[in-house]
């Protein structure tokens, strides 16, 4: 909490999965580029993002249960919410998954672009 530069890279990585759902293509790549650079740079940085959206996806799946005390992301509360609204349970999970294997992907050092390319193709999508 005292961290100013960690309270920044989480408000951007979770402001990121607020956005992802409505990102069109040629966003979703640009953000996969993004990453794929940064992990270059720190991989630590990259493993926080995806640690982060674990999070996001976690958060997602409780508040679709109604389990809202279990939540979190406190701070916000209304974008799971919409994002709870807008994604069946079965897609939570998918976009879960979809975080998880990257990140295990990353470990095991494969391309790190295409593996974030994948993963944003994954990623559920609102309608």
């Amino acid at each position: 909490m005292q961290d100013a530069e960690i309270l920044e890279e989480r408000q951007q990585a979770l402001d990121w999965m607020v956005a992802l759902p409505r990102a069109n293509r040629r966003q979703r790549f640009a953000w996969a580029e993004e990453l794929a650079v940064d992990f270059r740079k720190s991989r630590a940085k990259v493993d926080a993002v995806l640690q982060y959206w674990i999070g996001w996806w976690r958060d997602v799946i409780l508040e679709r249960a109604a389990c809202r005390e279990l939540i979190t992301n406190v701070d916000f509360e209304k974008e799971l919410q919409d994002q709870a609204g807008q994604f069946s349970l079965a897609e939570a999970r998918s976009g879960l998954r979809a975080v998880e294997m990257v990140s295990g992907h990353l470990r095991a050092n494969v391309n790190a672009r295409l593996a974030l390319e994948v993963m944003m193709l994954a990623l559920p999508k609102a309608s």
